[in-house]
């Protein structure tokens, strides 16, 4: 009798607790989860790393906003999340008393009491300096560009933007309480500071689509310092998704600007330094169309020839068989002697971007008068990428001082100081007097040469055309050609370098030199505060 009256009492306790906990739960619904017992909870929107700068502070990374979600647990927040793009994984959150965090690249939710929507910086926009700026992992790692480069620096100076918001003793999210976004080590200022400035790398990667590029690479130098303002490549890829370009055959993960090609007539001006300062002027070549050497027949891009000839009109109508006596009258040691100057047989290391070595003949290859003579007007086993290039002509800007490239200007810390990495070095490898008489025939050759095409009437512009031969045929046999433009601006005091190449191009007359005119131009714009008209 006894035991019956306990157990009795003992279900009689299970059923008003029962009762109690729906009364509860009708009289105060958004109140179910609320405890004496709660704590703070602290959950992590986004990390953000280290920001990545140009050359004038503007940001390259964390420039745009992305939309977050913070979803409260509430009985009336289901009906309005029937648009969200990862509907399941929130509602699996929610039914377990958890606050929902989900990010949303087309949202239009607003926000109220039960939805916080919160703009927080993206890493990437676009493909915009992919190839420089690299992208992270999935554990914030960088893989490869100044992300990896400088992950140890970028990663001590991480900031995050976090929900702090109370729950229960279980963990769930007490509702009646506020939400509050805590932002840490959001300081604007710890970054690495590159020497890209961010609008003329956007008026080169506009150039080489509107040019019709599809792969190639564009190029942009200080003159006077040799700092890179601008590198583009194509095709490019997205940072926010690179493995959607994993399986691509068209290796858009390779930087072009800093991958060896072919080169072809951007190198006569070697040669033409050469011969000038070993004496060897060649002021009355005849061009008749073709030459021979050593038994192997070199045509000219003009088959009745060019007739009579000096240097200038030889760089001007890029003149073959003038280039391919000339190189033969300099000589092989010669040769190589002034190639190797323009360090074209030398990678550089770019703050832990490596820009690959272009390739120089051996001396040993050069053993007969048609193989130094095919080196003189760029090709056989010559080799450079597009920053070898844009040195060289550089280099001609500079009066026939060499200098070292560079990416990275150095290290901004937390109290807006910049801290500047070493100057890169510099050294003379022509006389002046060489690279001006150069510098003249490349501007004849953009008045009333090959280069035609670059011309501007804002000011006066120097380069040179090149239509490179690869060795390799297509699949309707055809000959795959390089197509080049390389030069200056303006002559009387240069300040920018450009370079570009196409890959399996037609000419660099016609698809190169109007694309350096376009971004000479506007850059001639932006810097005078007017717009093309």
């Amino acid at each position: 009798m006894k035991k019956r009256a306990i157990a009795l009492i003992i279900v009689f306790c299970f059923m008003f607790s029962g009762v109690a906990f729906k009364l509860l739960t009708v009289a105060n619904p958004k109140g179910i989860y609320a405890s004496k017992n709660s704590s703070v909870r602290v959950k992590e929107i986004a990390n953000l790393r280290g920001r990545i700068y140009d050359r004038n502070l503007k940001k390259l990374v964390n420039n745009e906003d992305e939309t977050y979600l913070i979803i409260k647990p509430s009985p009336t927040v289901v009906n309005k999340i029937e648009k969200i793009s990862d509907k399941e994984k929130v509602l699996d959150e929610l039914k377990n008393g958890e606050m929902s965090i989900s990010k949303q690249e087309n949202c239009d939710i607003k926000t109220d009491s039960d939805i916080l929507n919160l703009k927080v910086p993206k890493r990437y926009s676009g493909s915009t300096l992919c190839h420089i700026i690299g992208y992270t992992d999935e554990n914030g790692d960088g893989i490869c560009g100044i992300e990896k480069s400088y992950n140890e620096f970028l990663k001590e100076n991480e900031g995050s933007v976090s929900a702090v918001f109370k729950t229960d003793a279980l963990g769930r999210v007490l509702l009646g309480e506020d939400t509050e976004i805590r932002y840490d080590n959001f300081d604007e200022s710890p970054g690495v500071v590159l020497t890209i400035d961010r609008d003329i790398q956007k008026i080169t990667e506009e150039a080489l689509k509107n040019g019709g590029i599809k792969k190639g690479a564009a190029i942009v130098l200080k003159a006077d310092t040799c700092e890179i303002l601008a590198c583009a490549s194509l095709p490019s890829f997205d940072p926010e998704h690179p493995e959607k370009c994993v399986e691509s055959k068209d290796s858009p993960f390779i930087n072009r600007a800093f991958l060896p090609y072919s080169v072809g007539s951007v190198f006569k001006v070697v040669t033409a330094a050469a011969a000038i300062e070993n004496g060897i002027l060649q002021s009355d070549f005849i061009c008749t169309g073709k030459t021979e050497k050593s038994g192997v027949t070199f045509n000219c891009n003009k088959k009745t020839g060019h007739g009579s000839l000096d240097m200038e009109k030889a760089l001007s109508v890029s003149c073959n068989p003038y280039f391919i006596e000339l190189a033969t009258k300099v000589g092989a040691k010669n040769m190589l002697l002034y190639a190797e100057k323009f360090k074209f047989d030398e990678g550089f290391d770019l703050d832990g971007i490596m820009c690959e070595s272009g390739n120089l003949p051996k001396i040993f290859e050069l053993n007969s008068e048609a193989a130094v003579g095919n080196f003189g007007f760029g090709q056989g086993e010559l080799l450079a990428t597009p920053l070898h290039i844009a040195l060289c002509y550089a280099s001609l800007a500079n009066g026939g001082i060499y200098k070292e490239p560079s990416l990275v200007i150095g290290t901004l810390n937390e109290s807006g100081t910049l801290e500047k990495l070493p100057q890169k070095g510099s050294y003379r490898i022509l006389e002046e007097k060489t690279a001006e008489t150069i510098n003249a025939y490349l501007a004849k050759t953009v008045l009333e040469g090959t280069g035609m095409g670059a011309y501007s009437p804002y000011f006066t512009s120097c380069g040179k055309t090149a239509t490179a031969e690869t060795g390799q045929k297509n699949a309707d046999g055809k000959q795959i050609l390089n197509s080049w433009f390389a030069g200056f601006f303006p002559l009387e005091n240069p300040e920018y370098v450009v370079c570009i190449l196409k890959e399996d191009g037609a000419s660099g007359s016609g698809d190169d030199a109007p694309i350096f005119k376009e971004i000479s131009e506007n850059i001639y714009f932006l810097r005078n505060g007017t717009a093309q008209s």
